[in-house]
């Protein structure tokens, strides 16, 4: 199930929320990124809702930073989280360098 369908995105953002099956085992959430500019950052961090309206402060999962193409695992255990019915993923990006040319990902997140 894809909890981000692929973006092309030059600056920080969030996708929707996607109501979640509490799920009897642990989950696996994958980045996909598939497009990187040189000399960039991408963080993707997942947050979850109990009615999709108010996000939880502290995201659930974070994915490291990360620079290149390439596919990263991370997993996520909702057992111990009944009340979490809402996922959504937010991302942040930077310049590594201090050129002045805006970060540019395409990138995508699910889960499974």
């Amino acid at each position: 199930m894809l909890l981000l369908p692929e973006i092309i995105s030059q600056q920080d953002g969030a996708g929707p929320a996607i109501e979640t099956n509490q799920a009897a085992e642990p989950l696996t959430l994958t980045l996909e990124i598939t497009a990187a500019q040189e000399q960039q950052g991408l963080e993707v961090s997942v947050y979850g809702s109990a009615d999709g309206e108010t996000w939880l402060e502290r995201p659930l999962a974070r994915f490291p930073w990360r620079s290149y193409v390439g596919r990263y695992s991370l997993p996520l255990d909702l057992r111990k989280m009944p009340q979490v019915k809402h996922l959504k993923a937010a991302w942040r990006m930077r310049r590594l360098t201090t050129e002045s040319v805006d970060p540019v990902f395409s990138f995508r997140v699910a889960m499974g």
